[in-house]
């Protein structure tokens, strides 16, 4: 019996970053970014900033995405692909 294929092939092409992981895993989950947003309890423009990589209009400073979010985020996605409800 195969695995499921968690990522399209064609995003395994890609430089490996948190952010192309995060489009991709949503992209294959049929997800949208607002879809995705109200799963984790994130807005849909921060899933739009995680897909970027960063946070667009701020100063330097404050454009990067903190460590606790990328957690945060990345727990959620883990529940979800459980099957299980992220209590966020």
């Amino acid at each position: 019996m195969t695995q499921p294929e968690i990522l399209p092939t064609e995003a395994l092409a890609a430089p490996m970053t948190r952010h192309v992981l995060l489009h991709a895993w949503r992209k294959s989950k049929g997800l949208t970014r607002r879809d995705l947003a109200e799963l984790t309890g994130f807005s849909e423009s921060g899933i739009v900033n995680f897909e970027r990589g960063e946070r667009r209009n701020m100063p330097p400073r404050q454009s990067v995405i903190s460590e606790a979010s990328w957690r945060k985020l990345g727990l959620a996605c883990a529940a979800i692909e459980y099957g299980i409800e992220p209590l966020f």
